[in-house]
């Protein structure tokens, strides 16, 4: 399940595509399996990478710390320490 790049190291899931086709007939069995193989939190590689939330405790937490889990793609210095914060989060999470 992990071919790609994710910037802090997660887990990658190459398959997920949310604009596919298969997408719309087999998210239900991929949500499944992503869930029992990789855990509520990980990298997609299309679309130039993005981060897929699917556990309902980490999809609220991300919502809530919206700087923290900003999907913007630059960060100054000021804001490693939250990258740092995400890749450990991730580790706990797998």
């Amino acid at each position: 399940m992990s071919g790609g790049q994710c910037p802090v190291g997660a887990k990658v899931v190459d398959y997920f595509d949310h604009n596919s086709k298969a997408y719309v007939t087999d998210r239900y069995d991929w949500f499944e399996d992503i869930r029992r193989d990789v855990g509520p939190v990980f990298w997609s590689p299309h679309h130039g990478g993005f981060w897929v939330v699917i556990g309902y405790p980490e999809l609220t937490q991300a919502a809530r710390d919206w700087e923290t889990f900003s999907s913007r793609a630059e960060f100054s210095p000021s804001q490693a320490g939250q990258l740092f914060y995400l890749s450990v989060l991730l580790t706990l999470l797998t």
